[in-house]
């Protein structure tokens, strides 16, 4: 039988052994753990890495932009892909698009080339070559049945592979929103990023003007 003595756990079975428990409690859903000679301590599992983390949610009310940085996870390279959902965006400025750059160990990618356009009208080697209306504006698009303004958001899903130094980043990912005649607009992108060092951070922002409401959550998965 055991008995439990103050700060002891004395086990007898084929055989004795003294284990030390920790001086106080922990914290919600630890569990004890051994280190092989008898001291036991408390530890919170690991998360499961082969399923979808929610590393980082941001919101980007009255933001000029939306960065996620490594110190997130450690290093951008921690997970084998990554994923970005918006909800609720809407600019704070009519006719814009939202766009998205890389960093790196040389800082922020400000050539035209490495401004990937998330939600646009043009393309250039990235995104969806569609037309005028893919464009963002902040115009209410109708009224609900308590007659108050409903105003134009949009909402998407991009992934990402991983980030380690000298791969090309690719992306994929899909956008909707509502347009100001309450059409519903789609918009699919795909491309590539080459040439950069081990990305550090990702930053999210319209062609023109700030981010009137919004939010990002940052996702990653080992696979």
């Amino acid at each position: 039988m055991s008995t439990i003595k103050t700060n002891q756990l004395a086990h007898t079975a084929n055989g004795a052994a003294t284990y030390t428990l920790p001086q106080t409690d922990g914290s919600a859903g630890q569990v004890l753990q051994t280190n092989g000679s008898g001291a036991l301590s408390w530890v919170t599992l690991p998360t499961d890495s082969n399923t979808w983390v929610k590393l980082s949610t941001i919101d980007a009310s009255n933001s000029a932009n939306v960065s996620f940085t490594d110190s997130i996870t450690g290093a951008f390279d921690t997970y084998t892909t990554y994923a970005v959902a918006v909800a609720d965006l809407r600019p704070a400025t009519d006719d814009v698009t939202l766009r998205m750059r890389l960093f790196d160990s040389n800082g922020e990618f400000s050539s035209g080339e490495y401004s990937t356009h998330i939600h646009a009208f043009t393309d250039g080697d990235h995104g969806y070559n569609g037309a005028s209306q893919f464009q963002l504006t902040r115009h209410g698009i109708g009224n609900n049945t308590s007659g108050s303004i409903i105003y134009e958001d949009l909402m998407g899903l991009w992934y990402f592979n991983g980030f380690p130094s000298n791969k090309r980043l690719k992306i994929i990912g899909h956008s909707v929103n509502k347009s100001n005649s309450s059409s519903t607009m789609v918009a699919n992108i795909g491309g590539t990023v080459n040439n950069h060092n081990a990305v550090t951070a990702l930053k999210f922002f319209m062609s023109s003007g700030n981010i009137a409401l919004g939010k990002f959550t940052l996702y990653g998965i080992k696979q």
